[in-house]
């Protein structure tokens, strides 16, 4: 064995600063030879200042110095002295030289005369991170020179920054002293910030002191709301600064939309929405969106509070109460809550300074050259700019229209145009705010520039409550004036006169999706309502329902992933349509509509939403007992696992009106939830009952694919009493049947139900080859959600042969899917058999009952009955932790697992990719 070389250089827990020059390689080419003086006089600058200061020079690579100190504070002296040095010199050629800095603490052992050490390798990072004249430091470093640093310095914390190589974030801190450089761009890192934050098409112009201002505060202050007119930016001020202070926060910059809303529960769903926290049984969902914040680094952005002011103030007031959040509110007015900082926002600047473009001229030149690449800025144009900006008092959103309006006529022409429209609108209320009325004036203008057809469409798009497609658009706002095939033009029309935007409806996707400015869309709607507005109201409702019908059966089908990402995005669209059946009594359109959303509500975990709506149209009188009873089936879906009781007094009732009227589907339909529950509550008997009663309405009806279903229940009912021998033999048929008649979707569900049963026969061999074939079926039908349950189920198959990494990879990507596509249901079952699997590995057992306490609150958030099964496993998970970990320990775990348990399923499924 070779003996490791000896050092004098200092040993155990040192502080490492590497400098290198900024630029070395420029500077290189510029200076020839030169550059060999410069560097070898970097060298002897930082080599003094280390020496004066009780360090060690340990080497030199190229351009770089590496020093070592026993003493953190010696290490930041000699840094300051250093910086001061270069800074005083002369160099060659008139050349500035600018060093960057990393300073780190950590344990090390020489080896001969250098180290190897990661503390060395993240000195190196977190130099490599710095700019020239910085002076960077890790938070070792900050903690082990506290209360001594030099006269005069202190360390800015810049916040928390991924370093290359090094997976967790590193919070860098920046030493800060009048002799030193104070501003400096974010640190060169790899981003690890999250974040809901649209990216922006066009740059942003102007407001730098406004900008930074708001910046400082949301740095001191927990509650800071932008104020200012409609129009004059505040959004985009805040989604600029949430950018800017994305490295501030470590768990994310979240936008929160309040336009939208129309209450205080939308505007609280908006929040959780933008946080991805769901409903939480009775719980308050204000109070679980604060017990989610509680220990987090945030940044959250409500935006446009102004209709909502109240509930508004008491979501910010009430977040804002955690020790890491900070709220930024945007508001035509104060919140008025104590502890609130106020920035008012004005207008763009309208007049320059030292002869330069002021702000205002500058956003409304860059956005006419966006319509009109050829425009030139001259002496005659420059006048008629300096007007308009003059006449919109710098108003954003009035210069972004005027700005279109360049593509069609001369700005000269835009400027008397506005003249004239200012002296018409002069005579406007003396209580409404002088920059709102030149805000009115811009979209009165802008408006009555449009033909009589784009006006009619104008107003009448404001019933949307959020963005549209063209179909949309035709089926709610043609007819009455507006001919359908006239449509799609004057939807261009509009978003060539930039009253109506156009993008992108969501990702991997061609389809685009209308939408308007919050501004536009206040203006378009008192139009609307100052004319008739019943026609395109009823004419929401009637789309509403249409989409439902037909979006609403596909979520579990071919393209279910595609279907529920389309329902998301309109999902505002159809809150707004069942607000207006109930404003406008249209009972039973509300009460359909209702029954159509109540499958949505269920798989997207939306239950109390679901329930919500679903008794507010209980309590709807009807005429028509065929949609009272769909109803009554509905919400006995929505309170499953809830209101057994309830439920089953609900479904009765369905049936006895279902009977009443001869409706042989409806009949069967309140059967088939009446054996869910029977199944829900362990009595096997009673649900059997109930199928053969099904079987038997049937057999008198030419419906085979209903008797098809009523049979693979009860092969599936066998499988869950473990009667195998009746259950395997029967499900072989049916999938037979599936096969023969082309139902492809059901022979990949039969593939699956029969693997179950062979796994619990020792089948595994021939479960996988199932499983594999029937994933194979659900991705060609483009169903995820499909694929996830074969998933699991193949997981399960290899588990039982010992497969155990490959079990894993199965289970971590069931919860990825389910994560992905919102089928909140698989995801308690995906983590309750990763727990399974981790019980398998000596020194796992704390991590497996973290997944499976993380399941139990899972379970009972989605309001899921687990299988008979999956009890059983759930019964063994329990015996085994109980029997391996200490009780106090496996109590404070369930009480971590079950508060936090969706990070606990994003922690499986990151920490378990393979």
């Amino acid at each position: 064995m070779t003996a490791e070389p000896t050092s004098a250089l200092p040993r155990g827990r040192v502080t490492f600063v590497i400098t290198d020059i900024e630029g070395s390689t420029g500077l290189l080419r510029r200076l020839g030879d030169d550059f060999r003086s410069l560097m070898f006089r970097h060298r002897e600058l930082v080599s003094e200042a280390t020496r004066a200061h009780g360090g060690h020079v340990v080497g030199h690579e190229g351009d770089a110095c590496f020093c070592v100190f026993t003493d953190a504070a010696g290490a930041i002296c000699a840094c300051l002295q250093a910086q001061a040095a270069i800074d005083a010199q002369a160099w060659p050629q008139d050349v500035r030289l600018a060093i960057r800095v990393g300073v780190h603490t950590g344990e090390a052992e020489p080896y001969g005369d250098s180290y190897i050490s990661l503390a060395v390798h993240q000195t190196a990072r977190v130099s490599a991170a710095g700019h020239g004249g910085q002076v960077l430091v890790s938070t070792a470093t900050g903690e082990a020179a506290a209360g001594r640093l030099p006269d005069g310095c202190s360390l800015r914390d810049l916040g928390s920054f991924r370093l290359k190589d090094f997976p967790q974030p590193e919070r860098l801190l920046q030493l800060c002293h009048p002799g030193l450089r104070s501003e400096f761009p974010l640190p060169r890192t790899l981003s690890v910030r999250g974040h809901n934050l649209p990216r922006s098409a066009t740059s942003f112009i102007g407001r730098v002191d406004e900008r930074a201002r708001l910046g400082q505060l949301l740095r001191e202050r927990s509650l800071v709301t932008a104020v200012g007119p409609g129009g004059v930016g505040k959004t985009r001020l805040a989604l600029e600064v949430g950018g800017d202070l994305l490295p501030f926060f470590g768990d994310g910059v979240w936008l929160v939309e309040l336009a939208p809303a129309h209450d205080d529960e939308t505007a609280i769903r908006a929040c959780a929405y933008a946080l991805g926290i769901a409903e939480e049984g009775e719980r308050p969902l204000l109070d679980s969106i604060a017990a989610y914040l509680e220990s987090r680094s945030v940044l959250l952005i409500l935006d446009n509070c102004e209709h909502l002011l109240a509930i508004a103030a008491r979501i910010a007031g009430t977040l804002a109460a955690a020790a890491g959040v900070r709220v930024l509110a945007t508001s035509r007015e104060p919140l008025y809550l104590s502890g609130e900082q106020v920035l008012r926002m004005d207008p763009l600047a309208t007049q320059g300074e030292g002869g330069e473009l002021s702000e205002a001229a500058r956003l409304l030149v860059e956005r006419i050259h966006s319509h009109r690449a050829d425009f030139t800025l001259d002496s005659r144009t420059a006048e008629s700019v300096g007007e308009i900006c003059r006449r919109l008092d710098g108003m954003p959103l009035a210069l972004e229209l005027a700005a279109s309006r360049a593509r069609a006529l001369p700005v000269g022409e835009i400027a008397l145009r506005l003249k004239d429209r200012f002296r018409l609108l002069s005579g406007s209320a003396r209580d409404t705010g002088s920059r709102h009325r030149t805000l009115r004036a811009t979209v009165e203008w802008s408006y009555e520039t449009l033909s009589a057809s784009e006006r009619l469409l104008f107003d009448r798009l404001a019933v949307f409550a959020d963005g549209w497609d063209l179909a949309a658009a035709e089926a709610v706002c043609a007819g009455d004036g507006l001919p359908v095939e006239d449509m799609a033009d004057l939807l261009t029309a509009l978003v060539d006169k930039s009253l109506v935007t156009y993008r992108l409806g969501f990702p991997a996707s061609d389809d685009h999706r209308y939408g308007m400015l919050e501004t536009l869309r206040e203006f378009a709607r008192e139009k609307l309502h100052a004319g008739d507005s019943l026609g395109v109201q009823r004419g929401l409702l009637a789309w509403a329902l249409t989409m439902a019908r037909n979006a609403v059966p596909r979520i579990t089908g071919a393209q279910g992933p595609q279907w529920m990402q389309r329902l998301v995005l309109e999902q505002d669209n159809l809150r707004a349509a069942l607000d207006i059946g109930h404003r406008l009594g249209a009972h039973d359109p509300t009460i359909r509509l209702t029954t159509a959303l109540a499958h949505f509500w269920i798989k997207r975990g939306r239950l109390q939403e679901g329930i919500e709506w679903t008794q507010r149209a209980e309590a709807l009188p009807s005429d028509d007992p065929q949609a009272r009873a769909h109803l009554l089936i509905a919400l006995g879906r929505l309170l499953r696992g809830s209101e057994p009781a309830r439920v089953e007094s609900l479904l009765r009732e369905a049936l006895r009106l279902a009977i009443q009227m001869n409706d042989v589907q409806t009949r069967v339909e309140a059967l088939k939830q009446l054996t869910t529950c029977a199944r829900d509550r362990g009595d096997y008997a009673a649900a059997e009952t109930l199928l053969l009663e099904q079987s038997q309405i049937l057999a008198g009806v030419d419906d085979p694919y209903r008797r098809f279903v009523v049979d693979t229940e009860l092969a599936t009912l066998m499988l869950q009493q473990s009667r195998y021998a009746e259950a395997v033999p029967r499900l072989r048929e049916r999938l037979a049947e599936a096969e023969l008649r082309g139902w492809r979707f059901d022979r990949a569900r039969l593939s699956n139900n029969l693997a179950v049963g062979l796994i619990e026969i020792g089948e595994y061999d021939e479960a996988l080859r199932l499983a594999t074939a029937g994933a194979d079926t659900f991705r060609e039908l483009g169903s995820l959600e499909g694929v996830a349950h074969v998933l699991s189920t193949a997981g399960l198959a290899l588990l039982r042969k010992g497969d155990i990494a490959q079990a894993r990879r199965n289970f971590v990507e069931v919860g990825r899917i389910s994560l992905e596509v919102g089928a909140s249901h698989l995801a308690p079952e995906a983590l309750e058999r990763l727990a399974a699997v981790e019980i398998q590995t000596a020194g796992n057992e704390p991590l497996a009952a973290r997944y499976a306490f993380a399941a139990d609150a899972l379970y009972a958030e989605v309001g899921y009955e687990r299988e008979p099964a999956d009890k059983a496993l759930r019964d063994e998970l329990q015996a085994r932790l109980e029997g391996c970990l200490d009780g106090d320990l496996l109590c404070r775990i369930r009480s971590y697992a079950m508060l936090q348990a969706r990070d606990v399923l994003s922690e499986a499924v990151g920490a378990r990719t393979p």
